[in-house]
């Protein structure tokens, strides 16, 4: 009787045993994609073309942009589409903050078990790690996604060289960082940017109304919370989403405050890069993000010719990670959710006390500071609105607190213009370094005496 049961037992153990090694060897690698899709197709389409091709060969797909413009998504729905080829597949998602937290062996670990469908190596270094790799995965068709790649040493560490895998291997690679994907082993390179207006639409009434399009009564605030986000997917996702759980009378007030400053999780995912910049490319992003967006680049590298801040390395580097972009007319570009991320910085950066500024880029507060000799010497940078019936003069006393102003900007607003028009004639941007400025515009004077 018991010699029974135990062979019954035992009988079922192993029945269990081959029913789950059977579900494991089945399970297709799918991994969870928004039902929100908008706008991906396309880039679909063009990345399914590269992408197949000669079967043999072994090929590597970089996707870069700006955070949150959903590269990760795009990733996963390329990866799904190819999974079914491939029995080996490996997804390791957020390597960045991953390689931070647990180290980047807990992340060649987890390529190894993943692969070849076994318990986790004993790996005690990043160095046994790479043998490990290149010994027991030589040879093998795989599909890999790896997520938010920030460092060539995470490239190094988890897929080295495409000799390490076998023919046919597919490898997928998203990065904000457009140097680590602009080598000769990628064969394909594709930047996502920012969605048009018409999709952007699309995305937040799926996520705030369950439908494509507003209502009636929602379509003037619905263009206005667009036009905020700059075509951003995680902002429209998140804006749309919180609408919902918000009462409708306090819509206006929330939109009128997510014009200013970026919600949390969207300011939070877009600070990693902001993160990663040393100390010079950071002080460029915020004078570009506070004061310089739309203007000549040639212009504000004069203004940076004395700073050592190296602003041509500066700016090439600010664009390979996709914080800045430079038109052919020359003139810096940033989205306005990375403005807004860059103003709320320097805010929290300074004293709430005004005098405590460095940069000042409200016109109101702009002409106070000089008016009722609020400023000091902290103020670089400073912006100011002028009506073009009055003429202005400042003292010496007001001015010389600002001993380290370097930059003025001047708009002269002009009454037969509305009211809420942001055309105020032709701006006027003082590079301070010669003595006892003045700048005359249509017909109106503005004397700065000497600095």
């Amino acid at each position: 009787m018991d010699g029974t049961i135990r062979r019954r037992i035992g009988e079922g153990e192993l029945v269990d045993e081959i029913v789950q090694k059977v579900i494991d060897e089945l399970k297709t690698a799918y991994l969870l994609v928004t039902d929100c899709l908008v706008g991906v197709e396309s880039h679909v389409n063009e990345i399914d073309t590269m992408m197949c091709g000669d079967l043999e060969d072994i090929k590597i797909l970089g996707i870069h942009g700006m955070g949150g413009v959903g590269k990760t998504t795009l990733a996963k729905v390329i990866y799904n589409r190819l999974s079914h080829h491939f029995e080996a597949c490996c997804f390791l998602s957020d390597i960045k903050e991953t390689s931070e937290l647990k180290g980047i062996e807990s992340l060649q670990k987890q390529l190894i078990s993943d692969i070849l469908k076994k318990e986790r190596s004993n790996i005690s270094n990043v160095e046994e790690g790479i043998k490990t790799i290149k010994e027991r995965l030589r040879g093998q068709k795989v599909l890999v996604l790896l997520d938010d790649v920030d460092q060539m040493t995470h490239w190094d560490a988890l897929i080295g060289k495409p000799t390490w895998f076998g023919s046919g291997s597919r490898i997928i690679i998203t990065s904000r960082n457009k140097d680590i994907i602009d080598v000769p082993e990628v064969c394909y390179t594709h930047e996502l940017k920012s969605l048009n207006f018409n999709l952007s639409l699309q995305l937040f009434c799926k996520h705030a109304f369950r439908r494509d399009y507003p209502s009636d009564d929602y379509v003037a605030f619905s263009t206005e919370v667009v036009k905020s986000t700059g075509g951003l997917p995680l902002a429209l996702e998140a804006i749309g989403k919180l609408l919902p759980r918000r009462r409708k009378d306090v819509w206006d007030v929330i939109l009128k405050k997510l014009k200013q400053v970026p919600l949390s999780e969207v300011k939070q995912k877009l600070k990693i890069s902001y993160d990663c910049l040393d100390d010079c490319h950071k002080h460029i992003f915020l004078e570009i993000a506070c004061l310089f967006t739309g203007f000549d680049q040639r212009i504000v590298l004069q203004s940076w010719k004395d700073s050592n801040l190296f602003p041509e390395e500066g700016l090439e580097v600010l664009q390979k990670m996709s914080l800045i972009n430079i038109g052919e007319d020359n003139k810096l570009w940033m989205h306005d959710q990375l403005r807004g991320l860059g103003r709320d910085i320097v805010r929290q950066e300074c004293d709430k006390e005004r005098k405590k500024k460095t940069q000042l880029w409200n016109y109101a507060e702009g002409l106070d500071v000089v008016t009722e000799r609020k400023g000091t010497k902290k103020i670089e940078a400073l912006c100011r609105k002028f009506d073009a019936q009055l003429l202005y003069n400042f003292s010496n006393e007001e001015v010389e607190r600002l001993s380290n102003l370097r930059y003025a900007e001047v708009r002269v607003f002009q009454d037969n213009r509305p009211s809420n028009d942001r055309v105020y004639g032709n701006s006027t941007c003082l590079l301070l370094s010669k003595i006892g400025i003045c700048v005359c515009q249509l017909g109106r004077q503005f004397f700065l005496p000497s600095l």
